[in-house]
């Protein structure tokens, strides 16, 4: 997905589609997320804490910086 917006167009495409993908039962979901350094814990906290997906099974890594 392009970058844009500082990353803001990514984390609102993430937020409207992880609700679908995980369906209403997230204990046995497993979310890894990789982008560029800025967005991971944004999209890691909505996970976990919006989606109800345990910490153990979310993995956020940041592997490049934007630009």
């Amino acid at each position: 997905m392009p970058r844009r917006d500082a990353g803001a167009h990514l984390v609102s495409e993430v937020k409207a589609a992880l609700p679908g993908l995980l369906g209403e039962d997230t204990t046995d979901a497993y979310v890894w997320i990789a982008c560029d350094t800025a967005t991971p814990r944004t999209l890691a906290s909505y996970a976990r804490k919006e989606m109800a997906v345990p910490k153990e099974r979310v993995n956020a890594l940041g592997y490049r910086r934007a630009g």
